[in-house]
């Protein structure tokens, strides 16, 4: 019996591929498969003002559980994704009051906002985000509770409009299918044998900032326990680059640099397992007061590093 179960992945293995050296990277569910999916992201944001650097480092860790609600004809998937629990720490050097917060009362109104919460994505065999839904809901529970803050309270009616507008720009649902562009597609559209490569080219707007990114993957292995992809991107500044409405300034975000890393997928239903991104950016955050757009603004130089793991852990 034991030798028919450790037979399994490799005999599905041997099916999809289509000859002896190369396999078909897709996405095979059914409906009903539900996967709970850890993500753990690290991030170090630092930005210069007038000679002092100010430094923030942050770790925010969600368990979500992910669940093939439906499978089309079109061979897509509509999958529900409902926040299990979050926890988000800050640290700084250079602005020590922000340790006094911990797991901050921010932290406990995200918690409450959003776990038990579900969205939708529709996704294609080759790990293509092609819609999102059920986000705009969410979005509107998010601002109501930050004006429900006693510190905001008088001034709910004027900023309403100022968060709604910001939020719409960088987690709507619109932009959250172009945030995604550069992490969905990343499966071939041929098959494909250890050694291969491929690129995905992208132009991302997202909301706070825009950006050209250009992916090269290879897939390093194939074997009965897992199929290992592994993928350099570079990231460059956009022509096009959109302005941000902070209430009385606006702002423009420009940024470049590097990202790089690994994707781990079953070699039945070539979920991904395991993920492991590190991004390295530097750029300028561009502030201007409208009505002044003739003094050129204020550039802050900033840098930021971000790794975030995802691990599927049932």
């Amino acid at each position: 019996m034991k030798k028919a179960v450790f037979a399994l992945p490799l005999l599905v293995l041997l099916v999809f591929r289509t000859n002896a050296d190369q396999i078909d990277i897709s996405l095979r569910l059914n409906k009903g498969d539900s996967y709970k999916v850890k993500v753990v992201s690290t991030s170090n944001i630092e930005q210069s003002i007038e000679g002092q650097t100010f430094d923030v480092e942050s770790e925010m860790v969600t368990i979500a559980t992910q669940t093939v609600d439906s499978v089309f004809d079109d061979g897509t998937y509509l999958i529900s994704m409902k926040y299990d629990s979050l926890h988000e720490e800050t640290k700084s050097t250079s602005m020590p009051y922000l340790n006094e917060f911990g797991e901050d009362a921010a932290s406990e109104m995200i918690n409450e906002v959003l776990v038990g919460k579900k969205f939708y994505f529709r996704l294609t065999p080759k790990w293509k985000i092609v819609d999102i839904s059920g986000v705009d809901e969410i979005m509107q529970g998010v601002i109501g509770a930050v004006l429900d803050q006693e510190e905001y309270k008088d001034q709910a009616l004027e900023l309403y409009p100022v968060i709604e507008e910001f939020l719409s720009q960088i987690v709507s649902e619109e932009a959250l299918v172009e945030m995604f562009q550069h992490v969905s597609g990343a499966f071939p559209d041929e098959p494909v044998a250890v050694g291969s490569k491929w690129d995905q080219s992208v132009s991302l707007n997202l909301g706070m900032a825009a950006m050209d990114v250009v992916t090269h993957y290879s897939l390093e292995e194939i074997s009965a326990e897992r199929i290992v992809l592994d993928f350099k991107s570079r990231v460059s500044k956009s022509d096009d680059i959109p302005t941000i409405n902070l209430g009385p300034a606006e702002m423009k975000l420009s940024m470049e640099g590097e990202q790089n890393g690994k994707m781990v997928l079953d070699p039945v239903t070539f979920w991904p397992v395991k993920t492991t991104l590190e991004q390295d950016l530097a750029g300028d955050a561009e502030m201007v007061i409208p009505g002044m757009e003739g003094t050129g603004g204020m550039k802050i130089p900033m840098s930021t590093k971000t790794k975030t793991i995802m691990t599927t852990v049932e």
